[in-house]
């Protein structure tokens, strides 16, 4: 027992959140690793040796007691020879002789020694340990202090630099050039809308190819030479019907003159929520300046009487068809230009505003080259009487 106790010392931490705790350590038995994030435990294995894992607010280093040569009689040697402090803090190991009642290691971990028969000098370690922890603690208020004043300059310096990018700089920002393109294009004959797309490009709307062609002019001659692409309107509006309707199937038309806030209109029929989401989802990803749109619900059998009224003012014969969830409206028999003229017209008003998914339009004309020959109305769709030439397609119509 006297000569474990004369191999056996006593640590004091003196700082992290271990400080003040005390270890009963015997020479060249144990281990002692500290580092920052661990939990304190102790391992013990087979032979007796003891790993140690104490927690620290400094960087990874390991400790261990040693002893040089047998302890004597001689209370000085006991005190002060026999004790070494192996160190390993991952650059190079060291030793150095442990000296009791004073602070070791301020720098990397405080610590204080004493033998096991001795008392604590109170007032000298308590007045060490109270001076380690207020520099620990001044060091870390500093560093903190040195982080967060970087922070706040790099984030200034950021912000600096954006403000003179989109101020200074107009053609960085997104918004001053769809502004730059407005004022540009706004001589035109129809109104060409500047917008950006759906992954924030510029994008330019125009009625007819007239007005596209017209526009690629005028921004050739004023030199523009961001990236741009021009769409007509009823070709985008098509695009994301086709989309929405895979969804929702009692659609009827996507209304674009207000490209940023658009109009849609469907059969009334049970309109649940997912599909306002829906429809959002899909127009964002076209138009970045969607904000909202409005949906207008008509029923199928008011659309039909709409439809209706206009052939009977139309003064021409006809006769309804359903097939496939649509209605058919086919025109027979021989017209004058009035009627022909009348009917084209109605045939574009009523697909410009209710589209052709639901209500379509289908002409057998008796008294020419055509005679006998129909066709339903879509994209392609027309009627050539004599040398004229009749077009359902709006696309078509400048």
């Amino acid at each position: 027992m006297t000569d474990t106790n004369s191999r056996a010392c006593i640590m004091k931490i003196a700082s992290g959140p271990m400080n003040g705790h005390e270890l009963v350590l015997t020479a060249n038995t144990h281990l002692i690793v500290i580092a920052p994030n661990i939990q304190y435990k102790a391992e013990v294995d087979d032979s007796g040796f003891t790993t140690y894992y104490i927690p620290s607010t400094t960087e990874q280093c390991e400790l261990a007691v040693v002893t040089e040569q047998e302890p004597t009689n001689s209370s000085d040697n006991i005190q002060g020879k026999i004790f070494s402090l192996n160190i390993n803090d991952g650059v190079k190991p060291f030793t150095i002789p442990i000296v009791y009642q004073e602070l070791m290691l301020a720098d990397i971990f405080p610590i204080a020694f004493k033998a096991l028969d001795m008392p604590w000098e109170l007032t000298d370690i308590e007045t060490n340990i109270s001076h380690s922890a207020f520099c620990d603690e001044k060091k870390n208020n500093l560093t903190s202090l040195t982080e967060k004043r970087k922070t706040i300059f790099i984030c200034t310096f950021l912000l600096f630099i954006s403000f003179v990018g989109i101020y200074l700089y107009p053609t960085n920002n997104p918004e001053k050039k769809i502004n730059m393109l407005e004022s540009i294009l706004q001589d035109s004959h129809y109104p060409i809308i500047a917008t950006r797309d759906g992954q924030g490009d510029a994008l330019i709307l125009v009625q007819t190819q007239r007005d596209a062609d017209w526009s690629v002019q005028r921004l050739n001659k004023e030199n523009y030479t961001d990236k741009y692409h021009i769409k007509k309107i009823n070709d985008l509006e098509s695009e994301i019907e086709n989309h929405i309707y895979d969804y929702i199937p009692n659609l009827l038309k996507v209304d674009l003159s207000n490209p940023c806030q658009p109009v849609i209109r469907i059969i009334k029929g049970q309109t649940l929520s997912k599909d306002r989401k829906i429809i959002d989802n899909i127009i964002k990803g076209h138009l970045v300046c969607y904000t909202d749109s409005k949906v207008i619900e008509v029923e199928s059998k008011a659309l039909i009487q709409i439809a209706e009224l206009g052939l009977t003012e139309s003064d021409v014969p006809w006769k309804k068809i359903n097939k496939d969830n649509n209605v058919i409206f086919i025109i027979q028999g021989s017209l004058n230009d009035k009627q022909t003229s009348s009917i084209v017209q109605l045939a574009e008003q009523f697909s410009h505003k209710w589209g052709n998914k639901y209500i379509q339009f289908s002409v057998s004309l008796a008294t020419n080259q055509l005679a006998g020959k129909s066709f339903i109305r879509n994209d392609q769709g027309f009627i050539i009487l004599g040398h004229n030439h009749w077009s359902f397609n709006s696309n078509t119509l400048n």
